[in-house]
């Protein structure tokens, strides 16, 4: 096992270990949005419930008249609803929504927060790596082609991470254009079709009035 690989494997477990604090304040963050999503979705559909309910027993208590029962429904449900925000906006959102998740926030926070502690605290393993080079996706090539014995340095290891980036590009280039390609080929079938329906309507059409101009 050369000097180099090893400097490499290093870094690499210093930045696998940084960066899976990281990963996993990214993962609380995103399940506490979808929770804050959830419980907003949550309120909103009871809110309008109760204005609804609310509307429509003070209707009924307000007239029997069907046309003027749906006016008063009408005008409460829009003050009510007027209320309902306000009261979303000042009060729900601001006190029970932001308390709901405001722990797995901070949690998130502390992950990532740990995650760039690890970095400064073993910064001299990682100054082996180009700067330019320290993210996931590179960190992982440039260690699996050197274990592998694929490259015997680093410059060939990072040679070869430029050729497969590349490659990739390239790859995702030839896939946007091959869709781009089969959607314009999905349009035009859709506009024959509806070309040669509505030709064939209009040759209805005219026999039709063909038909009935000879009776």
């Amino acid at each position: 096992m050369s000097e180099m690989f090893e400097k490499v494997e290093r870094a690499y477990k210093t930045f696998d270990e940084s960066y899976s604090h990281i990963e996993a304040g990214k993962r609380i963050q995103k399940a506490a949005e979808e929770k804050k999503a959830g419980l907003k979705k949550k309120f909103i559909i009871g809110l309008a419930a109760i204005c609804f309910l609310i509307s429509f027993f003070f209707a009924s208590l307000v007239s029997k008249i069907q046309f003027i029962q749906s006016k008063v429904m009408a005008s409460s449900m829009l003050v009510l609803g007027v209320i309902a925000f306000v009261v979303y906006k000042k009060v729900i959102e601001p006190q029970y929504l932001k308390n709901a998740y405001v722990n797995e926030m901070q949690d998130a926070l502390e992950e990532v927060k740990r995650g760039f502690e690890i970095m400064d605290e073993k910064s001299s393993d990682l100054y082996v790596i180009p700067e330019d080079y320290r993210y996931r996706t590179a960190m992982d090539y440039i260690y699996k082609v050197m274990k592998d014995n694929r490259a015997e340095t680093l410059n060939d290891a990072l040679a070869m991470f430029d050729d497969q980036l590349h490659r990739w590009r390239m790859e995702d280039m030839q896939r946007k254009f091959v869709e781009h390609e089969a959607e314009i080929a999905k349009n035009v079938k859709h506009i024959r079709a509806n070309t040669a329906a509505s030709a064939a309507a209009n040759v209805a059409s005219i026999g039709f009035d063909v038909f009935t101009s000879l009776f």
